[in-house]
């Protein structure tokens, strides 16, 4: 059974997602940034019996019950099913026929336990972690200090990404930048924005990296990789693990030299006509 998520059913919802490992991590950071009622987004679970909203939960709610969960926004669904189960596909089946979705992100993992994806057609993606022993070494006359300025960050992602897709990322950034729950580098040479790295928070120990991005006129001068050095180095130090998914093979050949290696891979469903 298929059920919307609301505000009183979030403590099970995220103690589902702490059961899960890293197969709920990206699902935990959307409902800790946005809630379940956020009008941006829609959420819901799937179990034997979804009643997750029908009463106050207990305060050691453990989630039991559930299968699958996803967050809709801005017309993909963040699924998750570590287990797979009946109530997981009966969700995604869900989310074929969903109005507002035209696909549906997981992991390979996730995938894996699922009996199949009909109706869906499957593209994959690396995620790369850093090792524990990647240095990420910053390349020699690259500046070393990084700043937040956001109008700055904004103006170089707007020339790497389309209008759709820079209107969700800026979107999406700025609610968790407000809420604590990622943050943003951003490299100058001569007072000039050369490149920018942003990073989300997906629980405690995990920062997804993303919006890496260089000017037209500083590429290919090892920008990026001095940043991705303060960024890592940052987010070390916080006890969290930087991820990322590289856009094309050179970006993954260029991440795999800084010490960042496959562990998993990051699958998006898109819907068919």
């Amino acid at each position: 059974m298929v059920a919307l998520l609301t505000n009183a059913g979030l403590p099970r919802a995220l103690a589902f997602c702490r059961a899960g490992g890293a197969e709920t991590v990206q699902l935990e950071a959307l409902l800790r940034a946005y809630g379940a009622e956020h009008p941006a987004c829609a959420c819901y679970w799937a179990g034997p019996a979804a009643s997750a909203d029908a009463a106050p939960m207990p305060a050691a709610a453990s989630g039991r019950g559930m299968e699958a969960a996803c967050v809709i926004l801005e017309g993909t669904a963040f699924f998750a099913a570590p287990a797979g189960g009946e109530a997981a596909a009966e969700l995604l089946e869900f989310l074929r026929f969903y109005p507002m979705v035209r696909r549906v992100q997981l992991t390979g993992r996730t995938l894996a336990a699922l009996p199949g994806c009909a109706g869906f057609a499957a593209q994959t993606a690396p995620w790369l972690r850093l090792e524990e022993d990647g240095a990420l070494p910053a390349p020699a006359g690259a500046p070393a200090q990084g700043y937040d300025d956001w109008r700055a960050i904004h103006a170089l992602l707007r020339e790497n990404l389309t209008a759709g897709e820079f209107d969700a990322f800026y979107a999406d950034m700025h609610l968790r930048q407000r809420r604590g729950a990622a943050r943003a580098w951003l490299l100058r040479t001569g007072g000039v924005p050369a490149s920018c790295v942003c990073a989300f928070f997906e629980g405690e120990k995990v920062a997804a990296l993303g919006g890496v991005a260089t000017a037209p006129a500083f590429r290919r001068r090892g920008f990026a990789s001095a940043l991705l050095a303060r960024a890592c180095g940052a987010l070390r130090a916080d006890g969290k693990t930087p991820l990322l998914c590289p856009v094309d093979a050179a970006a993954g050949r260029l991440y795999a030299s800084l010490g960042f290696a496959p562990f998993d891979a990051r699958v998006t469903l898109e819907r068919r006509a």
